[in-house]
């Protein structure tokens, strides 16, 4: 018998399996701030790019301001993200992408501020949205479009309270057409409701997507989630329960939630259960599929202690169908002394969880994970999962910093010299117009590879590529790509490949 053809079958299996098996999560700390960071929030769009924005508060900063930064999504070819930039001061923030570009909105006093991207990738700081609310903003979560469909592109579901001590809470929607600008806000849940906590997502209209909103209501400890879908024509619907065991029961959400829609309109919703008066509760995810209705509910609590506490929770899917989960859990013993504070990534593929959060447990030496996550996957699909971190040296507690994981191959994965090279690439004049200068120092012959990318992470120009000897190397850009074409003002990115090390410089263009 020749066993050549099964031999190679085997080893052919498993390099699959090993190709499979290299992709890992890598954790970076994005920022390195002198005051906390906090509320992380994400977005990604079709082409591999991902925003992060969070808030920075506290010595030398005393008010709550929203940053965001710009990063690639994915870690092999390059890894860079822009310099930090302040939109204002607010939050927490809320996140998505459209057609149109990234879309930031935040609460920052009696108003609803909303910042977008321009066409070259930066945010504009300038023509920025004002909408007035009807009394304090306990929540906002934003829908993007991602198609050219006809209407708005982008939908915002906001949570509202006039009297949020007597339980006088609203859902309320605006939306953001490109030649209009944003609407105002309207209400939605004409009823007193209990808790709204809104979260926004699409159905499928004649003409293109539409609003669909799920929410909290009911009485206090009796909530139920419901949901509603805007016609243009005639308004909201009438707004229907989501049934628990997939028939009657009520729904077990009783908190803060997230629900994603997928495919064709099957939804998932991933939410807090009741809080009982103890350190601990549950976390549930629940599945409507198309011509089946409600599945009934199931328990995504991870047990380690006496007592567990999710906290947190964000969903996300992909084109291939997988939906990714993410949230917080702190457990404690039976003294109610928590021992174990994790970060819970579980991804669903063929009606199977599989536990993905294996590097997530709480660090040691001093370390604590904040209580707020942030979860994104790219059409490629790239997973991007965004927490909290703080040192403590000397028993004094550091400001609180972000840190993101990325998807990368074990032989991709940066190692910490890779992030912040030894080897420095130095750029003038910057901003340039029309040529700029680039150099660099080397100390050993070797190979060396210099490229320009634009804000998106695509290539433009490669200024070299080659061998060179130690000491200085300069070279000129004209602001031109490999055509020789004139590419407009904006920012771009050189990156320095020479060795195992990688640099980069920020370039900024100006016509």
């Amino acid at each position: 018998m020749n066993r050549l053809p099964l031999i190679l079958l085997t080893l052919g299996v498993l390099l699959l399996w090993a190709t499979i098996t290299l992709a890992v999560l890598v954790p970076l700390q994005i920022t390195n701030s002198e005051a906390d960071c906090s509320y992380p929030a994400l977005a990604s769009s079709i082409d591999e790019l991902t925003v992060l924005a969070y808030l920075i508060c506290g010595d030398p900063i005393p008010e709550n301001f929203v940053q965001v930064v710009t990063m690639n999504s994915y870690l092999t070819d390059y890894i860079w993200w822009t310099d930090p930039v302040i939109l204002n001061t607010g939050g927490p923030p809320s996140l998505c992408w459209s057609r149109t570009g990234f879309h930031c909105a935040f609460a920052s006093g009696p108003v609803i501020l909303v910042y977008h991207t321009l066409g070259s990738g930066e945010w504009d700081l300038e023509d920025y949205a004002i909408i007035e609310t009807n009394g304090p903003v306990l929540g906002i979560d934003l829908y993007g479009v991602p198609t050219d469909a006809a209407g708005p592109d982008v939908f915002m579901a906001v949570h509202t309270a006039t009297d949020p001590y007597d339980g006088d809470h609203h859902v309320m929607y605006a939306s953001h057409n490109q030649s209009n600008g944003w609407s105002e806000l309207t209400w939605v849940a004409t009823e007193t409701e209990m808790a709204t906590h809104p979260q926004i997502t699409w159905d499928l209209g004649p003409a293109g997507p539409l609003p669909k909103i799920f929410y909290l209501g009911g009485e206090p400890g009796d909530p139920l989630m419901k949901h509603t879908t805007y016609h243009f024509e005639t308004g909201w619907t009438p707004p229907t329960i989501v049934p628990g065991d997939g028939v009657s029961a009520p729904s077990p959400f009783a908190g803060e939630f997230d629900v994603i829609t997928r495919g064709f309109l099957e939804r998932n919703i991933l939410g807090l259960g009741p809080q009982p008066t103890c350190p601990c509760g549950t976390i549930h995810h629940q599945a409507y599929v198309p011509g089946l209705g409600w599945e009934a509910s199931e328990s995504m609590t991870s047990h380690y202690g006496e007592y567990d506490w999710p906290k947190s929770p964000n969903l996300a899917t992909d084109p291939d169908g997988r939906v990714h989960a993410f949230w917080y859990q702190v457990s404690s013993a039976s003294n109610l002394e928590p021992w174990l504070k994790t970060r819970e990534y579980w991804v669903l593929e063929d009606g199977i969880w599989t536990d993905k959060g294996d590097f997530l447990y709480e660090a040691g030496n001093g370390r604590n994970f904040g209580e707020q996550v942030a979860l994104a996957v790219d059409p490629t699909p790239f997973p991007v999962l965004a927490w909290t971190e703080r040192d403590t040296f000397g028993g004094v507690p550091q400001p609180s910093q972000v840190i993101v994981a990325r998807e990368a191959f074990w032989g991709d994965a940066p190692d910490p010299e890779i992030v912040q090279p030894k080897l420095k690439l130095s750029a003038w004049p910057n901003p340039f117009n029309p040529v700029v200068k680039l150099a660099f120092d080397t100390n050993r012959t070797d190979a060396v590879q210099l490229d320009v990318f634009d804000v998106r992470g695509r290539k433009v120009a490669n200024l070299m590529d080659m061998v060179v000897g130690s000491g200085r190397t300069e070279v000129s850009w004209d602001g031109k790509n490999d055509a020789e074409h004139s590419l407009p003002s904006g920012v771009y990115f050189a990156r320095l490949v020479s060795g195992m090390e990688t640099a980069f410089v920020k370039l900024v263009l100006a016509q």
